[in-house]
């Protein structure tokens, strides 16, 4: 059964439109963007440019550290940063692999400055889960 396996890439696997929101903006309001969207991370933009992410790990420690006063913060307060993020051509194992050693599970997909999508720790399950060997 010969034949080239077709490499994925990371703009194969990603989830697009990736959902973004302002530095600015209150936690609540990054809060309920995660949650109406069902998603566990949310792009961080400062000027319609990716400048961090929130995870729902930084939104525990976060609560964790800040009690209640967790509401007077906005999303640059707690975001990680500097973003790490790849390019759409980016080969799907390299990516996890770097995934794995940087302990993250979610990046976003960027080219030229714009936000084109995410890969999360998910996506690629899914993805391993539907390749099976011949």
């Amino acid at each position: 059964m010969g034949g080239k396996i077709k490499r994925v890439n990371a703009g194969d696997l990603m989830t697009s439109p990736a959902i973004t929101i302002d530095a600015n903006e209150s936690m609540s309001n990054v809060c309920k963007q995660m949650a109406e969207n069902g998603i566990g991370s949310i792009i961080i933009t400062e000027n319609d440019e990716a400048v961090g992410i929130i995870t729902e790990r930084d939104i525990i420690k976060a609560i964790g550290s800040k009690g209640i006063k967790f509401f007077d913060l906005k999303a640059k307060d707690i975001m990680s940063h500097p973003l790490f993020s790849a390019i759409p051509s980016t080969d799907i194992e390299k990516l996890e692999k770097e995934m794995k050693r940087r302990k993250i599970k979610h990046v976003p997909i960027i080219a030229s400055k714009r936000i084109l999508g995410i890969v999360t720790s998910r996506n690629i399950v899914e993805y391993l889960g539907k390749w099976s060997p011949e």
